[in-house]
């Protein structure tokens, strides 16, 4: 009877151990899986972004409205239900907010003039400003008339924790 007890002690001694080097091993590729799959979201979401953009561009310069400025005061220029401002989508809730994105696993902020789409799940630290630092696409509006297609979208694809 007590070579037995021995013996499960033994057993599961092991498998602790076995059990312990497996999570040691399997914990860090998970995380790099996990922040592999946010960078692919990002990059998925600035896609998807430039393609309705762009989108929207087209038809305005269609309707010519690509060189007609929102000014604040005046009614806004809407284009099939979304806000625009030379052709592009305004950074608020009626303009790039209702842009047509298959992504739906990001929330949209505004700062400074610029709406940054943040990916949920990234865990993204904002810095003071309310500006997130890692994990986003940044997507500036056309600011003038002069300009062809000028408005500005970029992304940071670095997700890690």
């Amino acid at each position: 009877m007590k070579k037995r007890v021995r013996s499960d002690r033994i057993e599961l001694f092991a498998a602790i151990i076995v059990i312990g080097i497996l999570c040691i091993i399997a914990i860090p590729r998970f995380l790099v899986v996990h922040n592999d799959a946010l960078s692919s979201a990002v990059q998925l979401l600035n896609a998807n972004l430039k393609a309705s953009v762009d989108q929207v561009y087209a038809k305005s310069v269609i309707h010519g409205l690509e060189k007609s400025a929102n000014v604040t005061g005046r009614d806004p220029i809407f284009l099939e239900g979304i806000e625009i401002t030379y052709g592009t989508p305004t950074i608020n809730a009626d303009g790039i907010g209702k842009m047509p994105i298959t992504a739906d696993n990001f929330e949209m902020k505004i700062f400074d003039g610029m709406s940054y789409f943040i990916i949920k799940g990234s865990n993204d630290k904002l810095h003071e400003e309310g500006v997130p630092s890692r994990c986003f696409v940044k997507y500036q509006p056309r600011q003038s008339a002069d300009l062809s297609r000028s408005y500005t979208l970029t992304y940071n694809d670095d997700c890690s924790e």
